[in-house]
């Protein structure tokens, strides 16, 4: 969503890359956009075509759990949010057209395919969702364009697939209903999902009292995937905490395991709360076969336990499989056309991860997340985080300076498009007394899970000075932001209450659909009643609802105080200050002297290196790289980039703000 109105961002969907030539600091890459068959200009997701749409499709969205319409957008938060119409779900119409109709269709195409050789063949509409646009967004007649970019640095970031368990025949998946993949798992927990967040058996839609989760299905040797996957253990525990907590109905959920790869910063508490929480059974073995009970549709896991040395059969309602995960299958085509070259398992392989995570075999060219490898969400973003500063380097001479991009001045972000209003002319009359709006966000399951949105707006409609109380199932999405917008305009709103999650990631979201306006972005108080409610007072659920509705309550009564604020501007010292000589310290001091910023490394003892520079620690994984050597490189690139080292040198205090930090420091000569 932040990437989406992005002022310096541009969002091509539905595209594929299909050349790449030049080099660092000067690619030339050529695009082909496929038709979405909508326009994406004119599009305002208003929903009217589903309702008219004959035709379904599989959802790939929801693993194939339900079906969409012909005409659909592919997920309540999609970027952009106009709606894509899938051809081959469009182009089934038998039974829908008349022998009339379907004759004049085939007239129009024949003399469309005279006009244009390259119409599509066999198009054939019925015309329901053209009807009924207002906007005139369908558009059967857009074909495949292609366009040339002219970039400093390519990065990858494609992620990956899940292992196909249909290979592995002993687990029954695609033979036994109840036997599901973690992933189909997770949309039902979801409360936009196919069961609105109740985990059921495919088989009959009851909810399962025993369910057992299989662990590194198609990895740790199985499917030839050697390899773990590294986030399946923890999301295996967190769904049977969710589970627990949400269906007091499961009894019993129990997680075979190969080893369990709790190596994340926090992951072992976790695993730990798990046990004394008793949310899942943890048995060491991974399991021969699944047998299916015919008299009422159960499943027996056949597996030996070995740490208790003894084989176990069982029972299961649910049998849920943690499947590895896969490299997607256009990566090889991706890394032909870059360039750069893949691992033996067709992932984006690195040219040296001893030395870095992020660079690929092509110079300018890197990968970050799961293209290169299973990782867990936090690695992805600091990955991220890298490629970005390391991409930098190759267009540092084409800075773009912009103000705040925060979203609290107009017109910084993109106008128009799907669901995005223009912005206002002129600030909206923010005279006379307050009149507040409030909109309570169910946050997936995360805060609807646990509290009763509806009793929260009934009871925030009751309150003095509001004029208006809804709820929406994700606010912070393009279409929960448009609903803040159109409450705005049709109630004359001067003040603004979200009831949502963290204010320190959304609330910059939030003051851009306002200032889209035109109305003051600091006219909005947030209430986190994800973090404070439902997140902490899971097993108090009535409790957790009357200070949901208390902290709604307090920021209505701070909203109506609110005053307008206005931005100033203050000088900016463009220099940094890097604390530690670790490898870190010496990386990013490094990429950020390259790029032209004064940057002082302070190291408190009398070299660098950190944990590299220990003589006990030989060689780096996982190529066998001796530390020393990588070291030795790494001072080299940090000396080369001008960078000040002040070693056996110590913070003493550091003062100021945000781009004015002043700081003290002493050196032992």
């Amino acid at each position: 969503m932040d990437a989406g109105r992005h002022p310096l961002i541009e969002v091509v969907t539905n595209a594929e890359v299909i050349e790449c030539r030049g080099e660092p600091g000067n690619f030339r890459v050529r695009v082909r956009k496929n038709p979405r068959y909508v326009r994406e200009d004119l599009c305002v997701a208003c929903g009217q075509c589903v309702d008219v749409c004959p035709q379904v499709g599989g959802n790939e969205f929801d693993v194939g759990l339900k079906a969409r319409k012909a005409i659909y957008r592919p997920y309540p938060q999609s970027v952009p949010a106009a709606y894509v119409i899938d051809r081959r779900a469009c182009l089934n119409l038998e039974g829908f057209l008349s022998e009339k109709q379907r004759l004049r269709l085939e007239k129009m195409q024949k003399i469309k395919q005279r006009k244009q050789r390259d119409y599509p063949a066999n198009i054939l509409v019925c015309g329901h969702c053209t009807g009924v646009c207002d906007v005139d967004a369908i558009d059967f007649d857009m074909r495949p364009e292609e366009f040339e970019l002219n970039v400093g640095a390519v990065l990858v970031a494609v992620g990956f697939q899940e292992f196909d368990a249909r290979k592995l025949g002993n687990y029954g998946y695609g033979r036994f209903p109840n036997v599901v993949t973690s992933l189909e798992l997770e949309r039902m927990l979801n409360a936009s999902g196919v069961t609105q967040g109740h985990v059921v058996r495919p088989s009959d839609m009851r909810t399962p009292i025993r369910i057992v989760f299989i662990q590194c299905v198609g990895a740790r040797g199985e499917g030839g995937r050697p390899y773990c996957s590294r986030f399946c253990c923890m999301n295996a525990v967190k769904d049977s905490m969710l589970m627990r907590q949400h269906d007091p109905e499961v009894e019993d959920v129990t997680i075979l395991y190969t080893d369990l790869r709790a190596f994340g910063k926090g992951f072992d508490d976790f695993v730990q709360r798990a046990r004394d929480e008793q949310s899942a059974n943890f048995v060491r073995g991974r399991p021969a076969k699944i047998e299916r009970v015919p008299e009422d549709d159960t499943l027996e896991v056949f597996v030996e336990d070995t740490l208790g040395h003894q084989q176990k059969r069982i029972p299961a309602d649910l049998v849920v499989l943690s499947v590895a995960a896969a490299p997607n299958d256009g990566a090889l085509k991706l890394a032909e056309i870059l360039g750069i070259e893949t691992d033996a398992y067709g992932f984006i392989a690195r040219r040296d991860p001893a030395i870095s995570a992020v660079e690929s075999t092509r110079e300018g060219v890197f990968v970050c997340g799961s293209a290169s490898g299973p990782q867990v969400i936090p690695d992805c973003v600091a990955q991220a985080s890298a490629v970005a500063a390391r991409a930098q380097l190759y267009f540092t001479d084409h800075r773009v300076e912009v103000g705040d991009t925060s979203g609290t001045e107009p017109g910084r972000y993109k106008e128009g498009g799907a669901g995005v209003p223009p912005a206002s002319d002129e600030p909206l009359d923010l005279s006379g007394p307050p009149r507040v709006g409030v909109l309570v966000c169910h946050c997936g399951i995360n805060i609807g899970g646990v509290l009763d949105i509806e009793d929260l707006v009934r009871r925030a409609a009751d309150i003095p000075d509001v004029v208006v109380a809804e709820e929406n199932m994700f606010a912070c999405s393009t279409t929960g932001q448009d609903a803040l917008v159109e409450l705005i305009r049709d109630h004359k709103l001067n003040r603004i209450v979200i009831a949502a999650c963290t204010p320190r990631t959304h609330e910059p979201i939030f003051r851009a659909c306002c200032a889209r306006l035109g109305l003051n972005p600091y006219l909005v108080e947030m209430v986190n009643i994800r973090d404070q409610c439902s997140w902490v007072h899971a097993h108090e659920r009535e409790a957790a609802q009357e200070k949901a509705h208390t902290l709604i309550r307090m920021g209505i009564a701070r909203a109506r105080y609110l005053e307008p604020l206005q931005e100033g501007e203050a000088p900016m010292t463009r220099a940094a200050l890097v604390i530690g000589g670790g490898i870190a310290g010496i990386q990013a001091a490094t990429d950020l002297a390259v790029q032209g910023f004064p940057v002082t490394l302070v190291e408190k003892t009398d070299q660098l290196g950190g944990r590299l520079a220990e003589p006990n620690l030989m060689y780096l994984y996982p190529n066998l790289r001796p530390a020393a050597e990588v070291l030795e490189q790494k001072i080299k690139r940090l000396q080369e980039s001008g960078a000040r080292v002040l070693l056996n040198a110590e913070v003493e205090n550091i003062t100021g703000f945000v781009g004015n930090f002043e700081a003290t420091l002493s050196i032992d000569d």
